[in-house]
């Protein structure tokens, strides 16, 4: 076949999110700490109330915490480590909206299309870490991507940050946690029907 035979035409979107439950479990871990990575296993549920907008829960569970140790390896040793205030991350919980403003297909060597979209999430929730205080309340902003799969299942990956208070003496800083995920969602109910979609593939 010749490549213009080769490339498929696509019409409309192959995946609907509109009016069902996406439930996923994830894995993830913090990027932004120079001395500890935190290693997660939680969940998210949503519901999607059209194409672009979605309640979303979410939570973890860090029970692995992994020492970078620069300190030693920069040549301080164990005694300049041990000086040194490392943050341990226990968990997070959150709650707000996702917003999907792009749906997209990319061709792969002319033979399939992969059909995927991208959203920016915001909400409120909590941390909980070593702390002072132990429990944070947090103000979470991210974005992510879900790669369609097939008509009940995505791959899945959240990037999002937590920025939350912490008292120190008189002082008041705001730290935060950068935390990649990636989990598997399943959608419910396990399939949809076209008949309920309008043209340009809102509903």
């Amino acid at each position: 076949k010749t490549l213009q035979e080769r490339i498929r035409a696509v019409s409309r979107r192959v995946f609907l999110k509109r009016q069902r439950f996406e439930i996923e479990p994830e894995l993830g871990f913090t990027t932004n700490d120079a001395l500890e990575r935190d290693w997660s296993f939680g969940g998210r549920a949503s519901y999607h109330f059209n194409e672009e907008f979605a309640i979303d829960l979410g939570g973890a569970y860090a029970p692995i915490n992994e020492s970078l140790d620069y300190v030693r390896v920069a040549g301080g040793g164990d005694a300049a480590l041990s000086q040194v205030k490392v943050t341990k991350q226990f968990g997070y919980a959150d709650a707000g909206v996702t917003f999907s403003p792009f749906y997209g297909k990319l061709a792969l060597l002319a033979e399939e299309v992969v059909h995927f979209d991208g959203f920016l999430s915001a909400g409120l929730g909590a941390t909980f870490s070593n702390e002072k205080g132990g429990v944070h309340p947090a103000f979470e902003v991210g974005v992510g991507t879900r790669v369609f799969l097939t008509h009940w299942l995505t791959a899945r990956a959240d990037l999002r940050n937590y920025t939350y208070p912490v008292q120190s003496g008189a002082t008041t800083t705001f730290p935060s946690s950068l935390i990649l995920s990636f989990g598997l969602g399943i959608h419910l109910p396990l399939d949809f029907d076209y008949s309920s979609e309008v043209i340009g593939g809102k509903s």
